[in-house]
């Protein structure tokens, strides 16, 4: 009974099948997964990484049938060659499968290959044939191989060296290699045959954002109003219970203002099982994403097996927030009347200034754009909410308010006070501890009245 259902990628250029040369495989051949959904549309970091250049794996099902002409061989130059990556010659290709054994297993392999053939199990390479031949089934024969229970995992790489370039595999019972091993289960049915070229539901990598820009536990499409222009976020990353595929990294990727499009898939700061991120010059509007990955390349928001998925959901697939900077001051603020009324009073009127904000115009409102059909977005972002503080010789006698005046009491007659004015956004402090301030502004310069000198008091006396 044959392994007919695989996921295939690979066009090494290469000498021999021992031969490693044009690639670079993070955790080695012997550390090789595989995903038939890897994600490719925000940049090829994820499959670049894993798997080279242009080697999208695929999967790809064949027939059951013992005829080197029908359809449960792999033909890297046929029907395993996806664009023609694997239509080569003096070059590897990889077949990659998972088998599922209930309770163990020690089934014998058979194997065919043009050329040279070297297969793993469960990372553990025991076989090695360095053949120049045509492909037939059963060529080789191993011994008994113990497989553990559960699923299996097992990475088919054949060499070519010129001409045919195929493969084929095959579990026989361990103690009779003429009849089927009865201790692994066959896929859906006899012609499904042993393997799946694919990954169970379950089987995607977990994420959980602990903290984005001072806000806890962020769920997705959670929204954080803020001036720091650096942003920071952190959490954890892990495999799910029984997931027989290990973590690899976390990725973000942004879109917003000041980016032209989605930014390409990214590792954050910091990668592994706990993992932080720290974004700076960002202003107006941003919104972030973040996923964990695994080994085979596999997105946490990808929770279809075989097809790949998009799922947002914070602590299983991944999670996205939105972050709104203003950091710029409102426009200068200034004092319109310094009116001194008397000895001990002078009275300041001003009109609240308009707030500015990032890619929108000066107004008195908050205003916030990340709805509408991305990209069409302004990706603005104003807070508005402007007060003020005034200040008598630097010292502050009223604020940070939104009036337009105060009478400043209890001054003292015929002496001068200089007098300055702030503004600030935000001043209500709703949209959390935070302000963009002018700074004071202007200087004016006020007398109180003097007092008003008493009438003089004569004294008259009587003539003599």
């Amino acid at each position: 009974m044959y392994l007919n259902d695989w996921i295939v990628f690979g066009g090494y250029g290469s000498g021999s099948i021992s031969d490693t040369s044009n690639r670079s495989f993070p955790w080695a051949e012997s550390g090789l997964y595989a995903y038939p959904a890897v994600e490719t549309s925000r940049g090829t970091y994820v499959r670049d990484t894993l798997y080279g250049s242009a080697r999208t794996p695929f999967r790809v099902q064949t027939g059951d049938c013992g005829n080197a002409g029908l359809g449960n061989y792999l033909n890297f130059k046929g029907n395993a060659s996806n664009a023609n990556n694997n239509n080569c010659d003096n070059c590897d290709a990889y077949a990659f499968a998972w088998v599922y054994a209930l309770s163990g297993a020690g089934p014998m392999f058979g194997i065919g290959s043009d050329d040279g053939v070297r297969v793993w199990l469960n990372g553990n390479l025991f076989w090695d044939n360095n053949a120049s031949r045509g492909v037939t089934w059963d060529q080789d024969r191993t011994a008994a191989q113990g497989m553990s229970a559960g699923w299996n995992r097992i990475l088919f790489k054949v060499h070519n060296g010129g001409g045919g370039f195929g493969g084929v595999m095959s579990l026989h019972n361990g103690g009779d290699f003429r009849a089927m091993e009865p201790s692994v289960s066959l896929q859906s049915d006899r012609y499904g045959g042993y393997s799946v070229g694919y990954e169970q539901n379950d089987w995607y990598p977990r994420i959980d954002v602990a903290a984005f820009e001072g806000l806890s536990n962020p769920q997705p499409a959670a929204a954080v109003y803020t001036n720091d222009t650096t942003i920071n976020a952190n959490g954890t990353a892990s495999i799910a219970s029984g997931c027989p595929v290990p973590l690899w990294t976390v990725l973000q990727y942004q879109w917003g203002y000041g980016i032209s499009g989605n930014t390409n898939d990214a590792v954050v700061s910091s990668a592994g099982a706990t993992w932080s991120h720290s974004q700076s010059g960002v202003t107006g509007h941003r919104r972030f994403h973040f996923f964990s990955v695994s080994r085979s390349g596999r997105l946490s928001t990808q929770t279809n097996g075989v097809s790949g998925g998009s799922t947002w959901a914070d602590g299983t697939g991944g999670n996205y927030m939105d972050v709104f900077v203003d950091n710029v001051a409102p426009q200068n603020p200034s004092l319109s009347t310094v009116t001194a009324v008397g000895t001990t009073q002078i009275n300041l009127g001003w009109a609240i200034p308009l707030d500015q904000g990032v890619n929108i115009g000066a107004g008195s409102t908050e205003d916030a754009n990340a709805g509408g059909t991305y990209p069409t977005h302004t990706n603005h972002y104003r807070r508005g909410d402007v007060g003020v503080q005034v200040y008598r010789n630097a010292s502050g006698i009223y604020g940070w308010g939104a009036g337009t005046s105060v009478n400043d009491t209890g001054l003292s007659a015929n002496t001068q006070y200089t007098y300055t004015i702030a503004a600030r956004d935000n001043t209500s402090q709703s949209r959390g501890a935070w302000a963009n301030s002018t700074g004071a502004q202007g200087s004016t310069a006020r007398y109180t009245l003097q007092n008003t000198p008493s009438a003089p008091t004569f004294s008259h006396c009587c003539p003599r």
